[in-house]
């Protein structure tokens, strides 16, 4: 029953072996041709679509804006800033923990907007945060215009919370 190609020897054969989908896709070239490639595109849908389900992240991240500045409003004279938030949210279980987010400051006005923790621009963990500011004079040069203690989540004074939005960070002005 082996070598003519015929789809009974084919199927006799190869019965509910692991190629008889293949197998018939050969034997019936032109009208199974569009049959397999249907039934490729189904099942690389039905895959993407399970890999796309869901956000994967343990938490849903809230998008948040906001504006940083001196405690007096004014603000604060840098080449360049970044936030760091640190959630203060408890871990989901022993090796699920909140993930930190990042923000880049627009230094001209303070202000900022695209805030990422899993995903560019998808926001913050719900909750409150530490955070942690880090401004810069030059390429890598800290700049002391932002006292040292704000630059570190164990010492940084600022704490802000989601639910209060949109975000008003004030630094104080170093001494």
């Amino acid at each position: 029953m082996s070598g003519s190609g015929s789809i009974a020897q084919t199927t006799d054969s190869h019965w509910m072996g692991p190629n008889i989908e293949a197998e018939m896709c050969r034997s019936f070239p032109i009208a199974s041709s569009v049959n397999c490639y249907l039934r490729f595109v189904l099942i690389a849908l039905v895959i993407a679509f399970l890999a796309g389900c869901g956000s994967g992240t343990p938490w849903s991240p809230v998008p948040v804006t906001g504006k940083v500045t001196y405690e007096d409003g004014s603000v604060i004279p840098v080449k360049s800033m970044k936030l760091y938030f640190s959630p203060q949210t408890p871990p989901k279980d022993p090796k699920t923990y909140p993930r930190e987010g990042v923000a880049i400051i627009d230094v001209a006005t303070g202000s900022f907007q695209n805030v990422t923790t899993y995903k560019y621009n998808d926001g913050l963990i719900p909750g409150k945060h530490k955070v942690m500011v880090v401004a810069y004079d030059g390429e890598r040069t800290l700049s002391p215009k932002v006292p040292k203690k704000c630059a570190s989540f164990s010492t940084t004074p600022i704490v802000i919370d989601t639910a209060t939005l949109p975000l008003e960070i004030k630094v104080p002005k170093p001494k």
